[in-house]
């Protein structure tokens, strides 16, 4: 074993290591994210069916239907302010669900056959919002390593100067070490 050179093996190694868990750490975070975001579409898809069900009750309710339909919308609210607090900025804006809270439920229940429908119309509004951000942050050309993409070419003439540097580097202490 050669420790001739043992903290440049060591801060090789630091370095591929820290590389690792960096990419780790945000395909984790990726993965997280978008759980959270699959967790709410999927209730906003079921909130049309709910409504749709405690409606055709025979001791249907206006009042608690329009209660528990509201904590529903409050419990999505939290659960995006959540995501956004997960990402560390806010990609989605809440002010969106208001036109969920603004539906009406009428005390009568015949009142109410299109209620399901403007649900699930609103609602498929809302989704595709939560979608097309959280497309634009993870899928989307912007971000912290968009630049790079514009300098590719530069960069690997850099990892190309800086990998000759060090090949150069690394014969001149053999031939120091060894020959001379």
């Amino acid at each position: 074993m050669n420790l001739d050179n043992l903290p440049g093996q060591l801060f090789a190694l630091m370095l591929g290591w820290s590389f690792t868990v960096f990419i780790q750490n945000r395909a984790n975070r990726r993965a997280e994210a978008l759980k959270r975001k699959d967790k709410i579409v999927d209730k906003l898809e079921s909130l049309a069916d709910w409504v749709d069900g405690e409606i055709s009750k025979d001791n249907f309710s206006s009042a608690q239907t329009e209660t528990s339909y509201s904590g529903m919308i409050s419990q999505i609210e939290v659960r995006i302010n959540q995501l956004n607090s997960h990402v560390g900025r806010s990609i989605f804006d809440i002010s969106l669900l208001s036109k969920l809270r603004e539906i009406e439920i009428y005390s009568v229940a015949e009142k109410n056959i299109q209620t399901p429908y403007t649900i699930r119309e609103t609602a498929s509004d809302v989704i595709e919002e939560i979608e097309t951000c959280c497309d634009a942050e993870y899928f989307g050309p912007q971000g912290k390593f968009a630049l790079l993409n514009e300098y590719t070419s530069s960069l690997k003439g850099v990892i190309l100067l800086l990998t000759v540097v060090l090949l150069s580097a690394a014969i001149f202490q053999f031939f120091y070490k060894h020959i001379f």
